[in-house]
């Protein structure tokens, strides 16, 4: 029960979930619910914020500014009718790995609002060592440090006449973009953003004979904000897509210039990297014809970039004259889960079921996140992000403690977690990499034995032994290539 006392302010504390320490940005609910209106006497602990309309306030984080915006969720618990939820937002710096950050939310004395200006084409704006220029067509420039990213956020649009299996190509041509508005905020916080508005008219559907796209256009809204902060190197796009367009496949793709070997992409796969390059497998002696594209788990890179697409698994790399595209599916607008007439399928692959719920009517939101160098940890870390609750008077943890680290950077944690039969933790940590490597483990709490186990938990007698030193806080073991490890620790 973390009730509030009466107060003009709120102690936080900021949770990293990864094995390494972190800065990131944090968005904290102004109107939480059940912890700010407890089910128990809450008539005497409601905290203020919540019976007040908070527009035009200001606050602070540890005395410095901090950024008031309207929260994005639906169906937030109000108790004032029409009043708007609020979140605020703040740079959080060196949060230890595994283990939590003390923070101070407080009123300020005035508001502090975002400075903004609206951008055009060919216009720059440059903070916190990024650098992003936006073009004519909603697409824009980024460089981090001395990497440099031409003609990011590109958008391809395909006829698709194929169904929930398989996808079927109809010829179309460059994406019709009508309008592109564009506008820059900042915030003393440290927080940046480039929100890029842009209006396609794509063709309405398929015509009858399913070989054309109908000359009936709609009007599709696409809606990419950019954002960065002070001291995370990375570039997070926030994507809003309204599509009432059928029968179609839109991606949006990062090109990567100089890249003279295709197949020198990586993505994301299980408990491992896989290297991808333009073109589907050898298939001539398949009954199946190879697809281009594939799954990736969380993130594929190529070039030096990396574009981390947690949700959006359809990737492909594409080649350029002057090096390839990574290229991640928005959508797949399909009307049946399976038809008899794909040119990429010999045959059918289930019923003939219409589907009208997979021409995806709704709106998408979906984030993807762009940073320079290869680092599947990096690209965890993006997933796992940093979460921010009201902090009790008695924390379990010490602040400023970490409970794990994970040593070298190339290694991963895939959990820790209680045992199933109650007795120690199962700790489990991946090896993505092509080559067998020593993990080294700093736990902040003592354990006595360190034993391997199977996966079902139960003891594997085949498995390297582990090192424990440091009177039980460190571990050291070593985890084979594009493997899994487990850990039994009492």
């Amino acid at each position: 029960d973390r009730s509030h006392p009466w107060e003009d302010g709120a102690d936080l504390a900021v949770w990293n979930a990864s094995p390494r320490p972190q800065t990131g940005v944090v968005r904290v609910p102004l109107d939480p619910h059940p912890y700010s209106v407890p089910a128990i006497n809450p008539v005497d602990s409601i905290h203020p914020w919540i019976l007040q309309d908070l527009s035009g306030w200001g606050f602070t984080v540890d005395g410095a500014p901090a950024r008031l915006r309207p929260s994005s969720e639906n169906g937030r618990v109000t108790l004032i009718p029409g009043r708007t939820g609020w979140d605020v937002e703040f740079v959080a710096e060196d949060v230890p790995a595994l283990g939590w950050k003390p923070f101070r939310l407080e009123r300020s004395a005035k508001p502090i609002p975002d400075v903004t200006r609206e951008l055009s084409a060919g216009d720059e704006v440059e903070a916190h060592g990024v650098r992003v220029k936006l073009l004519e067509d909603g697409r824009f420039d980024f460089a981090i440090g001395d990497a440099v990213f031409p003609g990011q956020g590109e958008l391809e649009d395909v006829g698709d006449r194929g169904d929930s299996y398989d996808f079927d190509a109809v010829p179309s041509g460059p994406v019709r973009v009508d309008a592109v508005r564009a506008e820059h905020r900042s915030h003393p916080a440290g927080l940046d953003e480039i929100e890029i508005e842009r209006e396609l008219r794509l063709p309405a559907k398929l015509e009858d004979d399913r070989e054309t796209r109908s000359d009936d256009l709609v009007t599709t809204h696409l809606r990419t904000t950019l954002r960065w902060a002070r001291g995370v190197p990375r570039v997070d796009l926030d994507i809003h897509l309204e599509d009432p367009a059928k029968d179609h496949r839109l991606r949006v793709l990062f090109p990567v210039e100089g890249v003279e070997d295709a197949g020198a992409a990586r993505a994301a796969t299980t408990f491992g990297v896989a290297e991808r390059s333009p073109g589907g497998r050898d298939s001539s002696r398949w009954i199946h014809p190879a697809p281009s594209t594939f799954i990736h788990q969380g993130w594929i890179e190529a070039g030096g970039l990396t574009v981390v697409a947690p949700g959006l698994l359809e990737g492909e790399i594409l080649a350029r004259d002057a090096g390839v595209a990574i290229a991640v599916t928005l959508l797949r607008c399909v009307g049946h889960l399976s038809r008899h007439d794909l040119r990429t399928r010999p045959g059918p692959a289930g019923p003939g079921t219409e589907t009208p719920g997979a021409q995806c009517p709704e709106p998408l939101e979906a984030k993807i996140s762009l940073f320079a160098g290869f680092d599947p940890g990096r690209a965890a870390e993006v997933e796992s992000e940093l979460r921010a609750v009201p902090r009790g008077p008695a924390p379990r943890v010490a602040p400023g403690e970490s409970l794990l680290s994970l040593e070298p950077a190339e290694l991963l944690l895939s959990a820790l977690k209680p045992a199933g039969d109650g007795d120690g933790w199962v700790l489990r940590v991946e090896n993505p990499g092509g080559e067998d490597t020593e993990a080294r483990i700093e736990l902040g709490f003592e354990v006595r034995e360190a034993s391997p186990c199977r996966l079902d938990e139960e003891e594997d007698g085949a498995a390297d032994a582990v090192a424990l030193e440091a009177n039980g806080r460190v571990l050291r073991f070593s985890v084979a290539a594009r493997a899994l490890r487990s850990l039994r620790l009492r």
